[in-house]
Protein backbone atom coordinates (compact mmCIF):
# COMPACT_ATOMS: atom_id res chain seq x y z
CA UNK A 1 0.00 0.00 0.00
CA UNK A 2 1.54 3.63 -0.96
CA UNK A 3 1.88 5.85 2.36
CA UNK A 4 0.93 9.50 2.17
CA UNK A 5 2.17 12.44 3.88
CA UNK A 6 -1.58 13.44 5.04
CA UNK A 7 -1.94 17.05 6.78
CA UNK A 8 -4.53 17.68 9.29
CA UNK A 9 -8.34 18.40 7.39
CA UNK A 10 -10.01 21.32 8.98
CA UNK A 11 -11.22 24.10 6.84
CA UNK A 12 -7.42 23.82 6.37
CA UNK A 13 -6.58 20.66 4.13
CA UNK A 14 -3.05 20.25 4.60
CA UNK A 15 -1.64 18.37 1.86
CA UNK A 16 2.14 17.32 0.64
CA UNK A 17 3.79 18.35 -2.58
CA UNK A 18 7.21 17.70 -3.99
CA UNK A 19 8.90 21.36 -4.59
CA UNK A 20 12.35 22.61 -5.11
CA UNK A 21 13.86 24.47 -2.42
CA UNK A 22 12.90 28.44 -2.59
CA UNK A 23 14.38 31.20 -0.08
CA UNK A 24 12.28 32.87 2.42
CA UNK A 25 10.53 36.13 0.58
CA UNK A 26 9.31 38.76 2.79
CA UNK A 27 6.13 40.34 1.80
CA UNK A 28 6.84 44.74 1.88
CA UNK A 29 3.25 45.07 3.62
CA UNK A 30 2.18 42.32 6.60
CA UNK A 31 -1.81 42.11 6.55
CA UNK A 32 -3.76 40.55 9.89
CA UNK A 33 -4.69 37.21 9.54
CA UNK A 34 -8.45 37.85 8.98
CA UNK A 35 -7.54 39.33 5.23
CA UNK A 36 -6.53 36.22 4.59
CA UNK A 37 -8.99 33.78 6.54
CA UNK A 38 -12.08 35.88 6.42
CA UNK A 39 -13.61 34.70 9.74
CA UNK A 40 -17.50 35.41 10.16
CA UNK A 41 -20.42 33.50 10.67
CA UNK A 42 -21.79 32.47 7.69
CA UNK A 43 -18.63 32.73 5.62
CA UNK A 44 -18.64 30.01 3.08
CA UNK A 45 -16.26 28.19 0.60
CA UNK A 46 -17.33 25.29 -2.00
CA UNK A 47 -14.08 22.62 -2.82
CA UNK A 48 -13.61 20.27 -5.26
CA UNK A 49 -10.84 17.40 -4.95
CA UNK A 50 -9.27 15.59 -7.68
CA UNK A 51 -5.83 13.73 -8.95
CA UNK A 52 -3.28 14.55 -11.03
CA UNK A 53 -1.55 11.37 -12.73
CA UNK A 54 1.72 12.69 -13.55
CA UNK A 55 2.74 10.56 -15.66
CA UNK A 56 -0.16 10.90 -18.18
CA UNK A 57 -1.58 14.25 -16.73
CA UNK A 58 -4.98 11.93 -16.14
CA UNK A 59 -7.65 13.87 -13.92
CA UNK A 60 -10.01 12.11 -11.93
CA UNK A 61 -12.41 13.53 -9.24
CA UNK A 62 -11.47 12.36 -5.90
CA UNK A 63 -12.91 11.51 -2.22
CA UNK A 64 -10.63 12.62 0.18
CA UNK A 65 -10.20 12.44 3.88
CA UNK A 66 -13.83 11.40 4.31
CA UNK A 67 -15.18 14.45 2.40
CA UNK A 68 -16.89 13.59 -1.22
CA UNK A 69 -15.44 14.92 -4.17
CA UNK A 70 -17.40 18.47 -4.19
CA UNK A 71 -17.98 20.05 -0.40
CA UNK A 72 -18.47 23.07 1.52
CA UNK A 73 -17.01 24.35 4.49
CA UNK A 74 -19.01 27.01 6.62
CA UNK A 75 -18.29 28.88 9.73
CA UNK A 76 -21.32 27.60 11.67
CA UNK A 77 -20.83 29.52 14.95
CA UNK A 78 -18.39 30.73 17.80
CA UNK A 79 -17.47 28.64 20.36
CA UNK A 80 -15.42 29.59 24.06
CA UNK A 81 -12.77 27.28 25.17
CA UNK A 82 -10.91 28.40 28.61
CA UNK A 83 -12.27 31.50 27.67
CA UNK A 84 -10.70 31.92 24.10
CA UNK A 85 -13.32 32.31 21.59
CA UNK A 86 -13.04 29.93 18.47
CA UNK A 87 -14.97 29.93 15.04
CA UNK A 88 -16.33 26.84 14.11
CA UNK A 89 -15.65 25.61 10.60
CA UNK A 90 -17.82 22.85 8.97
CA UNK A 91 -17.77 21.02 6.09
CA UNK A 92 -20.49 18.67 4.09
CA UNK A 93 -21.46 17.50 1.09
CA UNK A 94 -24.32 17.45 -1.51
CA UNK A 95 -26.39 15.21 1.60
CA UNK A 96 -25.54 17.75 4.42
CA UNK A 97 -23.54 15.09 5.97
CA UNK A 98 -21.29 16.81 7.75
CA UNK A 99 -17.46 14.85 6.95
CA UNK A 100 -15.31 17.60 9.16
CA UNK A 101 -15.19 19.76 11.61
CA UNK A 102 -12.30 22.12 13.13
CA UNK A 103 -11.70 25.37 15.73
CA UNK A 104 -9.69 27.72 14.81
CA UNK A 105 -9.27 31.47 15.93
CA UNK A 106 -6.40 34.38 15.09
CA UNK A 107 -3.92 34.59 18.20
CA UNK A 108 -2.33 37.77 17.38
CA UNK A 109 -1.22 37.11 13.70
CA UNK A 110 -1.40 33.89 13.72
CA UNK A 111 -4.09 31.15 12.32
CA UNK A 112 -4.36 28.28 15.07
CA UNK A 113 -6.61 25.29 16.29
CA UNK A 114 -7.36 24.64 19.85
CA UNK A 115 -4.13 22.86 20.85
CA UNK A 116 -1.89 25.61 19.44
CA UNK A 117 -1.79 24.21 16.33
CA UNK A 118 -0.63 26.82 13.57
CA UNK A 119 -1.84 26.82 10.32
CA UNK A 120 -1.11 30.49 8.91
CA UNK A 121 1.09 33.66 9.64
CA UNK A 122 0.76 37.10 7.73
CA UNK A 123 3.63 38.67 9.74
CA UNK A 124 6.06 35.47 10.42
CA UNK A 125 7.52 34.74 7.16
CA UNK A 126 11.39 33.63 8.94
CA UNK A 127 10.44 31.27 11.97
CA UNK A 128 9.52 27.87 11.77
CA UNK A 129 5.95 28.09 12.87
CA UNK A 130 5.68 23.79 13.69
CA UNK A 131 7.38 21.14 13.67
CA UNK A 132 5.64 17.69 13.14
CA UNK A 133 6.59 13.63 13.09
CA UNK A 134 4.14 12.24 10.50
CA UNK A 135 2.45 9.12 11.63
CA UNK A 136 3.94 5.66 9.99
CA UNK A 137 6.67 7.40 8.06
CA UNK A 138 9.24 8.74 11.13
CA UNK A 139 11.77 5.76 10.15
CA UNK A 140 12.12 6.77 6.06
CA UNK A 141 11.44 11.23 6.62
CA UNK A 142 12.59 13.54 8.78
CA UNK A 143 10.39 15.69 10.75
CA UNK A 144 8.20 18.03 8.65
CA UNK A 145 8.37 22.07 8.86
CA UNK A 146 6.12 24.29 8.65
CA UNK A 147 7.31 28.22 7.16
CA UNK A 148 5.36 30.86 5.28
CA UNK A 149 6.21 31.54 2.16
CA UNK A 150 5.13 34.77 -0.41
CA UNK A 151 5.50 32.96 -3.64
CA UNK A 152 5.12 36.34 -5.66
CA UNK A 153 3.10 34.57 -8.71
CA UNK A 154 -0.89 34.42 -8.91
CA UNK A 155 -2.31 30.90 -8.80
CA UNK A 156 -5.59 30.19 -10.72
CA UNK A 157 -8.28 27.80 -9.17
CA UNK A 158 -11.89 27.80 -10.60
CA UNK A 159 -12.59 30.43 -8.22
CA UNK A 160 -10.19 32.79 -10.22
CA UNK A 161 -6.88 33.97 -10.56
CA UNK A 162 -5.63 35.46 -6.89
CA UNK A 163 -2.15 36.16 -5.13
CA UNK A 164 -1.34 34.54 -2.73
CA UNK A 165 0.71 33.65 0.58
CA UNK A 166 1.75 30.43 0.80
CA UNK A 167 2.00 27.84 4.32
CA UNK A 168 4.38 25.03 3.61
CA UNK A 169 5.60 21.88 5.10
CA UNK A 170 8.85 20.08 4.35
CA UNK A 171 10.74 17.09 4.93
CA UNK A 172 13.38 15.16 4.06
CA UNK A 173 13.30 11.60 2.51
CA UNK A 174 16.26 9.85 4.29
CA UNK A 175 16.22 7.10 1.89
CA UNK A 176 17.12 9.46 -0.99
CA UNK A 177 17.86 12.70 0.62
CA UNK A 178 15.13 13.76 -1.31
CA UNK A 179 13.28 17.28 0.24
CA UNK A 180 9.48 16.81 -0.26
CA UNK A 181 6.86 19.70 0.83
CA UNK A 182 3.39 20.04 0.79
CA UNK A 183 1.66 23.58 0.67
CA UNK A 184 -1.67 25.89 1.36
CA UNK A 185 -2.44 28.65 -0.29
CA UNK A 186 -4.32 31.43 0.49
CA UNK A 187 -5.77 34.34 -0.95
CA UNK A 188 -6.47 37.85 1.10
CA UNK A 189 -10.29 38.61 1.00
CA UNK A 190 -11.08 34.93 0.10
CA UNK A 191 -9.57 32.15 2.21
CA UNK A 192 -7.93 28.85 1.73
CA UNK A 193 -7.52 28.71 -2.31
CA UNK A 194 -5.86 25.54 -2.49
CA UNK A 195 -3.70 22.57 -1.01
CA UNK A 196 -1.84 19.62 -2.18
CA UNK A 197 -0.41 16.30 -1.19
CA UNK A 198 2.03 13.57 -3.15
CA UNK A 199 2.85 9.97 -2.44
CA UNK A 200 6.04 9.27 -0.74
CA UNK A 201 6.13 6.57 -3.38
CA UNK A 202 3.61 6.97 -6.57
CA UNK A 203 2.54 8.91 -9.86
CA UNK A 204 -0.27 11.10 -7.77
CA UNK A 205 -0.55 14.43 -6.64
CA UNK A 206 -3.88 15.16 -4.91
CA UNK A 207 -5.75 18.95 -4.98
CA UNK A 208 -8.49 20.86 -3.39
CA UNK A 209 -9.31 23.86 -4.96
CA UNK A 210 -11.74 26.30 -4.56
CA UNK A 211 -14.54 26.59 -6.61
CA UNK A 212 -16.84 29.64 -5.52
CA UNK A 213 -17.25 31.36 -2.17
CA UNK A 214 -19.56 33.69 -0.34
CA UNK A 215 -17.60 36.44 2.20
CA UNK A 216 -20.05 38.41 4.60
Amino acid sequence: MKRFILWSLSLVFLFSSCTNKTEVVEPLVATPVDNYIPMKVGNQWVYEAYRVDTETNEIVNQNICGCPQQFTTTIVGETILNGITYFEFESTGSDNDVCNTKLLRDNEGVLEDENGIPYFSATDFTSILHTHIEPGIANTASPMEYKMFDPNTPLTVTAGTFDVLEYRGTLEVLSTGEERSCSVYYANNVGQLRSTKVALSGNYIFYIDLVSYTIL
